[in-house]
């Protein structure tokens, strides 16, 4: 009311003279104001559209999006977070009518009055649909929230602008590893041989199979950080690590030697067969 008050006093005024807007003074005072008609007043004061947004369709259903700028959710593997991807993606905008300004009529002037019908070009819409397909560049060290600015390929509105594009990140869950920040979690099986003795196993990275040094004495559930080996940073050089846990393993059946060896060392502890709880 701050900006128009004045203008609607002046409608409320006209509407109680003889004739009110029927002669056609009134179209003509609207146009005083920078209007071209009741379509534009509304347009101004409501928005073009009244609340209509702008909206992409994607694999994953409409992403409303009040600006020019869109975000499209990318899933992605561990693997392409850790080297780095090239996808290419198949999406469809609705952008902004550049015949009606996205209000989706038609005005045309017949004397002191502004006709106004359906947009020829969008059919009352007030946008009109956009396929596009882009070759993405997925940088390594990206994690679940990231976001990957697209600069221009997002919403065209009004004159031809255009918003940006945002990927925003969903990364896929990992059968082995557990992902925390810039490093990585892994269950190795450790023998219960190699964990009383000393020795070494192989630990699964994503560059492939390390060597990790296991001590003797080496518990259960007992961790080994590997320096290095876990995700690239996005933001600088360098590596997250990686956090071996162990998990001993016994064999689920015996050779007589291995029992009688087994039973030979348990009589040295102590402990026959029973363990003491």
């Amino acid at each position: 009311y701050d900006q128009y008050g004045e203008m609607w006093k002046y409608y409320s005024e006209q509407q109680q003279q003889p004739g009110g807007f029927s002669g056609g003074g009134g179209w003509q005072d609207l146009r005083d104001f920078g209007f071209g008609g009741l379509g534009d007043l509304f347009a101004t004061l409501f928005g073009d559209a009244f609340g209509r947004g702008r909206t992409a369709e994607t694999e994953f259903g409409s992403v409303f999006d009040a600006s020019l700028d869109v975000e499209y959710p990318i899933e992605v593997s561990l693997e392409e977070a850790y080297s780095g991807a090239t996808r290419t993606l198949s999406l469809t905008l609705q952008d902004t009518c550049q015949q009606c300004g996205g209000t989706g009529a038609s005005r045309t002037r017949s004397g002191y009055f502004t006709l106004g019908q359906a947009c020829p070009n969008c059919h009352g819409r007030g946008t009109i649909p956009r396929s596009r397909r882009l070759e993405v560049r997925i940088p390594p060290g990206v994690q679940d929230g990231s976001k990957i600015r697209l600069a221009g390929e997002g919403l065209t509105g009004r004159g031809g602008q255009r918003g940006d594009l945002y990927l925003i990140v969903r990364m896929r869950p990992h059968p082995v590893f557990e992902r925390k920040g810039d490093d990585l979690y892994v269950e190795v099986d450790v023998p219960y041989t190699i964990a009383a003795l000393g020795g070494e196993v192989r630990v699964p990275t994503l560059k492939g199979n390390v060597t990790m040094k296991v001590p003797a004495g080496t518990q259960s559930g007992q961790v080994f950080r590997l320096v290095g080996q876990g995700m690239p940073h996005l933001k600088g050089g360098g590596y997250g690590d990686l956090y071996a846990r162990v998990r001993i393993t016994v064999p689920r059946t015996l050779s007589a030697r291995e029992r009688e060896l087994l039973q030979q060392l348990a009589q040295l502890h102590g402990t026959a067969t029973t363990a003491r709880v």
